[in-house]
């Protein structure tokens, strides 16, 4: 009898060891415990089946917030906080993690092709810490069809021709991580100006003609956008600023053009809308890691 009952223990206990084997223990980094039976594991993300209900849903947690995985064959996986990246930095809400190529600073130059839609194209760099970034550009060459409004309200029947000039300004942003993703949604101030020449021909009623014109604006617009960051460097932001701009044109004209030596100089100064588009693509370059 004694026997029977040892053999009936041996047997519970090796169904026991067993069941226990048969499942994967998630360990998390605040001590608990998950029993499953994990599906896949990818270098941001654990997905997992319960143990207790293996034809039920799949669950996802952050890597960065486990700890260990045992097998169920034995083996045992310490986790590196999301395969390297920045998830040990402190504080959901600042952690980089894919979006910012996986640091907390970093450094973009980059090319705005967006300009060219409004006030011309920018090459500049973006400083990024965190969340927050801040850049400086520079404009060249023809500056794009918002300068034509500008000079539009310079009562002048065709506003301008053959512009050519520089600018320059800078531009503050915040990023908005999309969560587990590569995707920002991102709000900017952007504050830029421009020096350029123009020509105009004629008023309405002819009564002048303006020679080579000097004109300068300063803008600062309001604006909201969409990145996408590829976690390698790679990114690009689209969006738009709207705002207020002031132009002031300094020229010279003549009462009578066909005469010589009636030149006059005048300026003129107003406020307009500003309006740019942004379409910037660059490549990060990391400075700090944690």
């Amino acid at each position: 009898m004694k026997k029977l009952f040892l053999s009936f223990m041996l047997l519970l206990s090796t169904v026991f060891m067993g069941t226990v084997a048969a499942q994967d223990v998630i360990t998390m980094k605040n001590g608990e415990e998950v029993k499953a039976n994990v599906t896949e594991v990818t270098s941001s993300e654990i997905k997992y089946k319960r143990f207790d209900n293996p034809d039920g849903p799949t669950y996802t947690i952050r890597k960065s917030d486990a700890f260990m995985i045992k097998y169920k064959n034995g083996t045992k996986e310490v986790l590196e906080s999301g395969n390297g990246s920045a998830s040990n930095d402190e504080g959901g809400f600042w952690k980089p993690n894919l979006w910012t190529n996986q640091t907390v600073m970093g450094v973009a130059p980059y090319y705005d092709l967006g300009g060219h839609v409004a006030t011309g194209g920018r090459l500049g760099a973006e400083f990024r810490y965190r969340r927050f970034a801040g850049d400086v550009f520079v404009k060249f060459g023809g500056l794009g069809l918002m300068n034509h409004i500008y000079l539009d309200d310079s009562d002048t029947e065709s506003p301008s021709e053959d512009i050519s000039g520089f600018g320059g300004g800078f531009t503050l942003k915040v990023y908005l991580p999309l969560a587990s993703s590569h995707n920002t949604l991102y709000v900017g101030l952007m504050n830029e100006w421009s020096s350029y020449s123009c020509f105009f021909a004629s008023d309405s009623y002819d009564s002048y003609s303006a020679k080579w014109d000097q004109c300068d604006y300063t803008g600062t617009g309001l604006g909201f956008g969409y990145g996408y960051h590829s976690g390698k460097g790679f990114f690009v932001n689209a969006g738009f600023y709207f705002g207020l701009a002031v132009a002031n044109l300094e020229y010279t004209y003549s009462n009578h053009p066909d005469s010589y030596g009636s030149w006059y100089k005048d300026d003129d100064s107003w406020a307009c809308p500003f309006f740019t588009v942004e379409l910037a693509i660059g490549w990060e370059i990391p400075l700090m890691r944690k």
